[in-house]
Formats: C-alpha cells, sequence, structure tokens
C-alpha cells in the first residue's frame, strides 16, 4: 500500500491539525533528557581534552579561542569595577571589557566570585561546548514535541540538529567561537515565538531568554531579540481588541529593553574607547544564498593539508566572497532529504498542513536570512551587488558577520520539514524515513566530525608536538616577566603575537597595553598604543615594564639604553630596564 490523499480529505486533515494545535503538550521533560544524550556523546568524542578544565596549553595553539580564555584568566584575578565586566588591565589603551574578549559573562561573572577555590589556571572552553550541544539536542526535542509530534519524530529530530556541523564550525579545533554554538537561544526564542500566550509568566520567560542571550553573545541576542519582536508584534495584532492584554504588551515593550540595557551595562558593553572607523566588513562574512546546500564555503577558512571538506559526498564550491565562511550553514545530505520529501508530500497532496497561526513564525526567520544576505546576494559564482538605506548603517557596522544570521531559517525549515511530514506520513513510513535520514546523515558529516576530533587530539597533554610558544617557559624570559608589573607590546600592530602576550599577562599579573577584542584590528591597535611609541621612540624606557618590540628600530632605541636588558626570541625582543637605582 503507498500514501494516498483526496481533495476531500482537506477538512479532516485542517480538523486533525487544529487538534493537535490544541493539545499541544507544553514540556517533555523526560524526552529532553535523552535528547541530551546525543550531543553529550558527541562533545565527549571530538573534544575529549578540551573537557578537562585543567588543561589550558592547547589554547595556545588556537587563534580566538585562546582570546577568549585570556580574558577570562586576567578578568578572574582583576579586582571587581563598575561596570562588573570592565577589564581595564588587559589591553590598558583599548578600554574594553570581558563581553569584547567573547568570554561569556553569564558564565566569568559568578566564576569570578570562586576565583580563590577554582583551579588556576582553568578553562571553560571544552565545557561549553559540551553543555551547548546537550542543550541544543534537549531543547530541539522540546520544540519539535510541542508541534504534537511524537518523542520519536522530536528525538529524530534532536539528533538531526547535534549533528549540524554548522555547530561544531564555531568551536575550538574550528573557527573557534564556541559561545557561537549556543544555538539553544535560537531554539528556544523559535518555541517561545510561537507559543500563543501573552502572559507575565511568558513575558519573563522572554526576558530571562534576553539576558542570558546578552550575557552570551550579542549575535545571538540580536537573533533572540528579532523574534521577541515578532512575538510582541503578533501578540498586539492577536488581542488588539483586548485592551488589557495590550497595555500589558506595552508595558513588556518598555520595561524588557530597559532591563536589557541595563544589563548590558553592568556587563560592560558600553566599556570600549576605540572608534572603529571605515568599511567594519559587512558584506564580505556574509551568507550565500545557497548556503544550506553548499558545504564548500568552510573551505575558504581551512586551508591545511587534513581538511577534506565537510560532506562526504559532495564538496560544494568556494564562494567567490572570501569571507562567507562566517555564513557556512550546510544543512548535511539526511536534512535536505527531508526537505525534498516533506516538498514533494506537499505538493502531491496540494495542501501545507500548518494552520495560519503555525506559519507564520517563518516571516521572523526569513527575514534574518535576508538580512544575513548583506547587499551582496551571492548564488554560485554569481554577485549581485544591490543598495543598503543609509539608516541601516548603524546596524550594519556593529553586525559585519551578518552571514551568521541565516541558522534560524534552518532550524526553523527542519521544525517544519519533520511537522509536515508527521502530518502527512504515516508511522510505518515516516519511521524508515526517518532512520535512512539519520544514517545519511552521520555519514555525510562524519569526516568533518573526525576531523575537528583530530585537531583536539593532536592538542592533548603528553603528545608529541612541538610546544607553541616554548620561548615563553625559557629561565631568562620568566625571570624578565617575574620582574615586571606591565608587558607592553610596541609597535601595537603584531597581530600574530597579541594574543600570546595577552596570556603572558594573565599568567603573570601584568597590565597589558593592547589585547585582540571583538572590533579591534592592527590599525586601531597601532593607534590605541601611539603615547606609548612615542614614548619610547624619545628615550624614555619606564622601570619595571616589559617592552616586547617587533620593530627594528624601536629595538635599536631601547636596547642602547643605559640599564636595559635585552633578549631576542622567536622574531621579537624583549625589553626591561632594571628598577634598582
Amino acid at each position: 500500500m503507498g500514501l494516498s490523499y483526496s481533495k476531500g480529505s482537506n477538512a479532516a486533515l485542517s480538523s486533525r491539525v487544529a487538534s493537535n494545535y490544541r493539545s499541544l503538550p507544553s514540556f517533555d521533560l523526560a524526552l529532553m533528557l535523552v535528547a541530551a544524550l546525543p550531543g553529550i556523546t558527541l562533545a565527549v568524542w571530538l573534544y575529549g581534552p578540551a573537557l578537562d578544565p585543567r588543561h589550558v596549553e592547547w589554547l595556545l595553539a588556537e587563534g580566538d579561542s585562546l582570546q577568549h580564555f585570556s580574558g577570562w584568566d586576567m578578568f578572574r584575578r582583576d579586582s571587581w569595577r563598575w561596570p562588573l565586566g570592565a577589564l581595564p588591565t588587559l589591553g590598558s589603551q583599548v578600554g574594553a571589557s570581558i563581553v569584547y574578549t567573547d568570554s561569556m559573562p553569564l558564565i566569568a561573572l559568578p566564576l569570578k566570585l570562586l576565583h580563590a577555590v577554582l583551579p588556576d589556571p582553568m578553562q571553560y572552553i571544552g565545557i561549553v561546548m559540551l553543555v551547548n550541544l546537550a542543550l541544543n539536542g534537549a531543547v530541539s526535542a522540546g520544540l519539535i514535541r510541542w508541534w504534537g509530534v511524537s518523542r520519536s519524530v522530536a528525538l529524530a529530530g534532536a539528533v538531526l540538529v547535534v549533528s549540524l556541523p554548522m555547530v561544531t564550525m564555531r568551536g575550538p579545533g574550528a573557527l573557534g567561537h564556541e559561545a557561537l554554538s549556543s544555538h539553544w537561544l535560537i531554539l528556544l526564542a523559535i518555541w517561545l515565538m510561537v507559543m500563543p500566550s501573552v502572559s507575565w509568566t511568558h513575558a519573563l520567560r522572554w526576558l530571562a531568554l534576553l539576558l542570558m542571550a546578552v550575557l552570551i553573545h550579542f549575535y545571538l541576542f540580536f537573533m533572540v531579540g528579532v523574534l521577541w519582536v515578532a512575538w510582541w508584534l503578533a501578540g498586539t495584532w492577536r488581542h488588539r481588541r483586548e485592551c488589557k492584554r495590550v497595555v500589558r504588551l506595552f508595558i513588556v515593550a518598555i520595561c524588557s529593553p530597559l532591563m536589557v540595557l541595563a544589563c548590558m551595562y553592568a556587563a560592560g558593553y558600553f566599556e570600549f574607547a576605540l572608534k572603529v572607523e571605515g568599511a567594519t566588513g559587512f558584506g564580505l562574512y556574509s551568507t550565500e544564498l545557497l548556503s544550506f546546500f553548499n558545504p564548500g564555503s568552510a573551505g575558504l577558512f581551512f586551508q591545511d593539508a587534513h581538511f577534506t571538506g565537510v560532506s562526504r559526498v559532495f564538496s560544494g564550491w568556494h564562494s567567490p566572497v572570501a569571507g562567507q565562511y562566517e555564513g557556512f550553514a550546510y544543512a548535511g545530505l539526511g536534512v535536505l532529504m527531508l526537505w525534498f520529501v516533506a516538498l514533494a508530500l506537499c505538493i502531491a497532496t496540494r495542501s501545507v498542513p500548518l494552520m495560519r497561526d503555525e506559519r507564520w513564525f517563518l516571516i521572523p526567520l526569513m527575514a534574518l536570512f535576508v538580512f544575513a544576505l548583506s547587499h551582496q546576494v551571492v548564488v554560485g559564482q554569481w554577485v549581485l551587488s544591490l543598495p543598503y538605506p543609509g539608516w541601516v548603517e548603524p546596524l550594519t557596522n556593529r553586525l559585519r558577520s551578518a552571514g551568521r544570521m541565516a541558522w534560524p531559517l534552518l532550524y526553523g525549515g527542519l521544525v517544519v520539514a519533520l511537522v509536515v511530514l508527521a502530518r502527512l506520513m504515516p508511522m510505518r513510513w515516516l519511521g524508515p524515513l526517518l532512520a535512512v535520514s539519520l544514517l545519511v546523515q552521520i555519514v555525510d558529516v562524519l569526516p568533518w566530525q573526525r576531523y575537528v576530533g583530530v585537531q583536539i587530539s593532536e592538542l592533548a597533554p603528553g603528545k608529541p608536538i612541538e610546544r607553541p610558544y616554548a620561548w615563553r617557559e625559557l629561565p631568562d624570559v620568566v625571570a624578565m616577566l617575574e620582574q615586571s608589573h606591565e608587558i607592553r607590546l610596541l609597535p601595537g600592530d603584531d597581530w600574530q603575537r597579541v594574543n600570546v602576550i595577552s596570556w603572558l599577562a594573565a599568567r603573570y599579573d601584568l597590565v597589558s597595553n593592547v589585547a585582540y577584542y571583538a572590533r579591534t584590528n592592527p590599525g586601531l591597535l597601532y593607534a590605541a598604543a601611539s603615547a606609548q611609541r612615542e614614548a619610547l621612540e624619545g628615550g624614555r624606557v619606564e622601570p619595571g615594564v616589559l617592552y616586547a618590540l617587533t620593530d627594528p628600530a624601536l629595538v635599536q632605541t631601547a636596547c642602547v639604553l643605559e640599564e636595559v636588558a635585552c633578549l631576542a626570541v622567536d622574531g621579537m625582543t624583549l625589553a626591561l630596564k632594571s628598577t634598582r637605582h
């Protein structure tokens, strides 16, 4: 027997969908706990050595993850300040906060209270990946189950969500933005958005989610915020004739942003002394129109010989826009299979088994995707440049990696596909389809997962690899560090050494002059260090300050001075004036 459908079944279908909509399960904790297990398993397999919080040496071989650790490592030993997240000791000439080291204030702030009892050093990057993968699975299962589908379908959806390579693409061994793997924030926002509730309790759920998101990463907060606005607009329209609820929604519209702004201030969002001017990268770090179908855009970032691609079956293509690895959102062949079957069923039955109140949530997800495309719309190798109105410039300047805004639509598309299939296809057909799609998905993305696992395993303690920046352990270097109270990288624009300088500053309780923060670049750091550079050029060397010099002219100026000891290491010269008189 095959699938059958007739036009006369429209009424029955609508009735069944409405019945499901009215009897949606609110919260299936047991299912969510089970759905967390695939994420935990994947995290243990991929990030095993990094899950030990005492193991930090591997971060020296990373890029952005090292910045995130150094921010936390310096912040934990700094005195409490106001705003709470202020971090003037890391990059004293930058004047920023842990928000801009992407150290996740939601974790860093409470852990600072426990500084005296925590291991030192300690990193939480590996644990964050485990928790995020677990929550991504758990929340996605709860969201899918909320639509009235069976537990088995919801669990299959959770495994597909955990397998998405765009999540592990953000972690260590890849792009190194572990905070951006917190996709459970997006999934929770979709969940709250589709709930037909405007109660005070629901408004408080939204507020808690907004506060969590803004304390994890601004890009995720922006996505959650857009979905919050969509929920508010939908609720206001739906209850426009109910005065009491409209008043409540307007109170929420005033109070929630104010509380978020207060939280941002306390976390240090407004602590950034440098002025970013000129092109910020919007349009470069975008996504392409076919991003869900292209595994090849990741290759724009990975250039080593061990990287063989994200998909086992299809290598994809490289975008003509070099920064579109930031908009990487390949769905995987298993997910693409489900999309194809769901679309075919809708065409065959001439219906979309979603009520009108269930469909609208795709609109803000599509709006985010349009923003992710930026003003350079890429289709394969073609680029179409579109003018953007000037009034959006403040937004585009702060969201230069707009390609990340493609993620919510992928999740929305996966949820819709599963719901459509569950409502149109008998379980005797749907079960095998889900099993095959899961197998295809896992086989397709397995090379990518293995690549990440190998990258991390090679950094495990005891592995016979060259220790990064081995010069930092030389006795003469250690002696110079222990005699210093500050370290200055000059002329300040050496992008390759700024992270190790931050590491040394945190490890030896030194103030550093510049640091790698979000929204900084070599030119900004060069300008920030101008006063210190000019002082050194004038022959003024401060005692107790360790100068890390990468410019031969500055080396010549410092090292000819009396009582200045110099040591050449790794293409850089360390200079220290004795404090003895």
